[in-house]
């Protein structure tokens, strides 16, 4: 970041202040770094949401759920299963967390 000196009317002079410019890189690599955390937790959180209703949906007839038993079984299964792989897959994300990190 450049700053000029304007003291003297007649001389004006500028100069590079790597301070304050090394002070907004390492603010955007705080705020960067909170961002992370929060994706992190919003992943995993909705992994683990994605993962309850897989369980559901492929164990309601065991767990004698009605409303689950009542749904078409071809419907239930292919559902359950996406929602199964869908949930790791965020797991996978939110644990691993790379897609987040920029590299500068």
């Amino acid at each position: 970041m450049w700053r000029c000196n304007a003291q003297n009317k007649k001389v004006l002079y500028c100069r590079f202040q790597k301070d304050m410019a090394m002070e907004e890189r390492n603010f955007g690599r705080k705020k960067r770094g909170k961002r992370v955390t929060l994706q992190t937790v919003a992943d995993i959180t909705r992994a683990v949401v994605i993962l309850g209703v897989a369980v559901v949906l492929l164990l309601g007839t065991w767990l004698k759920i009605a409303f689950v038993m009542q749904i078409d079984s071809l419907l239930r299964y292919g559902f359950g299963g996406i929602s199964l792989l869908y949930g790791g897959f965020r797991l996978y994300r939110g644990i691993k967390g790379e897609a987040f990190r920029d590299e500068i």
